[in-house]
């Protein structure tokens, strides 16, 4: 038997990551192998970054000591390239599992970390100004390096902003699993931070919804959300750019048809099929974004539920409750214009509609604290229909509990410290009930590892539960 002799020289270095930490992770880029008797082997890219998009002007650098020129999609980035938009300039980098990688205008970053191969679909960038959104695939992740701290996505739709004058870093988080440093901010909540002093998650508003509709075109159903800043006098939200609800159809005596139970699907490129696509050349010009693909609805706080009567229109419920229509229509997946079927339940969501336009008004079924417009007095009463099996809520699904310390953090000689317990929840049927609550404070004795659980409970009687758990940082071991 011959003895043959082998020599490996490759080493793996998987990334890791703790969100709670937020540790930065370094991955080493498998070496040749050579065989004894033959040509060293090889291995082809997997993955690539390519601007696939670029709306304006940009300019790109192979590393920070080489000089900017200007380049266009197609361009193919390497680890240590720097890309940076011109004002009134967007692009749009595709990573080849599907991740996407939005640029505002007056936006430069450096490709830090990019493993050529899918064994780890870790990304690093770092945002020197400006503002990146960030899609994800589920197994991706990324890191967004800012001069005053480090933001990770995990599977996420997530957005960094950092502004240097201030030193100001804002992150909004939609959906997945979002952090800075070693705080966790759940989805659908923003944190800000300026310089080195932590600050706490808050919940999204209205005009930080409709700026992603705005702003990103997988996310156009949001701008509803930019409407409903705007009507509240909003100053974050460009208010030429969107435009209240448009005038509504004609209501009818009659119930208009009932839409198709298969709305046509907006065309998209999927991530397999963005994945096969080849660069376009640096000489190419830019090629028409796609069609929006959807983004998971945030979800909205609830007023109450309505089975729609024959004759009943969305606009005219969404009169009669003082509820903006469009986030009736958007909420329950409506098609445009938001016709709606005798015998549907809809969800009214809690959007008040300001600026109500008049015409018919439909018989409230339930106390709205918006004012709407009276129901007429001569309005006949209209016979409902036989009711239809409820349809079931989805799964109610528990986010990852965030326990954050808000008191006497870092003062070790203090006796106690205090925590800030937060809950976010998606799914099942409103509303929910949260014990011990969705947000609580807690205080708990220096050096003693803080534990415990919370449960949601959902109108159609599905339950979950969650555990959390903080370590006391500031704790001085005894000697």
């Amino acid at each position: 038997m011959n003895r043959l002799s082998l020599v490996l020289s490759a080493g793996w270095l998987l990334a890791l990551f703790v969100l709670t930490g937020c540790a930065r992770t370094v991955v080493n880029m498998p070496a040749r192998t050579e065989a004894p008797d033959g040509p060293p082997a090889t291995s082809t890219p997997e993955r690539s970054a390519v601007l696939r998009e670029l709306d304006g002007q940009a300019e790109m650098r192979v590393d920070a000591a080489a000089e900017w020129a200007p380049t266009s999609a197609g361009l193919i980035l390497n680890v240590g390239n720097q890309l940076r938009t011109a004002a009134d300039s967007r692009a749009y980098i595709h990573l080849t599992e599907g991740s996407k990688i939005r640029l505002t205008p007056e936006t430069a970053v450096t490709l830090n970390l990019f493993n050529p191969f899918k064994d780890s679909l870790l990304t690093s960038l770092a945002l020197d100004h400006g503002q990146v959104y960030v899609l994800l695939t589920p197994s991706s992740a990324l890191d967004v390096e800012t001069p005053v701290g480090l933001a990770t996505a995990r599977a996420s739709y997530m957005s960094v902003a950092y502004d240097p004058d201030t030193q100001t870093v804002s992150v909004t988080c939609l959906q997945g699993t979002c952090g800075f440093e070693s705080t966790l901010i759940p989805q659908r909540y923003k944190y800000q931070q300026t310089g080195q002093k932590p600050a706490l998650p808050e919940p999204m508003s209205f005009a930080d919804y409709g700026v992603w509709g705005l702003a990103v075109p997988e996310a156009t159903e949001l701008v509803a959300f930019a409407t409903e800043a705007v009507a509240q006098g909003s100053a974050t939200v460009p208010i030429a750019a969107v435009t209240e609800t448009a005038t509504p159809p004609p209501d009818t005596a009659t119930p208009p048809p009932a839409p198709s139970d298969t709305a046509p699907a907006a065309e998209a490129t999927t991530p397999a099929a963005e994945a096969t696509a080849t660069a376009l050349p640096p000489s190419a010009t830019p090629t028409p974004r796609p069609a929006a693909t959807a983004v998971p609805q945030p979800t909205v706080p609830l007023l109450g539920q309505h089975r729609v009567l024959a004759g009943e229109t969305v606009y005219c419920l969404a009169r009669a409750y003082g509820v903006l229509p469009d986030a009736i229509i958007q909420v329950n997946g409506l098609p445009a214009p938001g016709l709606v079927t005798a015998g549907v339940v809809l969800r009214i969501p809690a959007v008040r509609w300001v600026n109500i336009s008049d015409g018919p008004v439909c018989v409230p079924q339930f106390q709205s604290p918006y004012p709407g417009l009276p129901v007429p007095t001569e309005t006949p009463a209209v016979t409902p229909v036989p009711a239809e099996s409820p349809t079931l809520a989805s799964p109610l699904m528990l986010n990852p509990v965030a326990a954050l310390c808000i008191g006497n953090c870092d003062d070790a000689a203090a006796s106690t410290y205090r925590l800030k317990i937060i809950v976010s929840t998606s799914g099942g049927a409103e509303p929910l009930s949260y014990s011990p609550g969705q947000q609580f404070e807690l205080d708990f004795p220096r050096c003693t590892k803080a534990a415990g659980e919370v449960t949601v409970t959902s109108a159609d009687g599905q339950v979950v539960t969650g555990s959390w758990v903080y370590d006391d940082p500031a704790c001085t071991p005894a000697p």
